[in-house]
């Protein structure tokens, strides 16, 4: 889950008022990604048309904020987060107000993915 925020109200605020499960939706988030790849056996079509829409911003300087992956000092890897896209790709990161919580998820999701490209490798 990401600490974000809409209309100025944080996620977490509107979950509660909402009752929304955030586990529940933490674990549907996850699996949706393996629902498309197992019933398609890939997931390219997805890859492209967020590959075309980063070019465009490229392509036109749109100084416009999106969800790319970059290489993250901190975690010595490659991560998706919001980054500020423009003319020189990834021109400045957006920092995410994390919880403790969601940055101990995070950093166990790096660690993960990290071991599948050294398996790979």
């Amino acid at each position: 889950m990401v600490n974000g925020q809409s209309w100025g109200q944080s996620f977490l605020e509107i979950a509660k008022e909402k009752n929304l499960d955030l586990e529940d939706l933490e674990e549907k988030a996850r699996q949706g990604g393996f629902a498309v790849f197992n019933t398609k056996g890939y997931t390219n079509v997805a890859i492209a048309a967020a590959t075309v829409s980063l070019m465009n911003l490229v392509l036109s300087d749109a100084k416009s904020i999106a969800i790319c992956s970059h290489y993250d000092e901190k975690f010595k890897s490659y991560i998706s987060t919001p980054a500020l896209i423009g003319k020189e790709g990834v021109e400045a990161l957006v920092k995410l107000p994390l919880t403790f919580e969601e940055e101990v998820k995070l950093k166990q999701s790096v660690c993960e993915i990290q071991e599948k490209i050294d398996y790979f490798s």
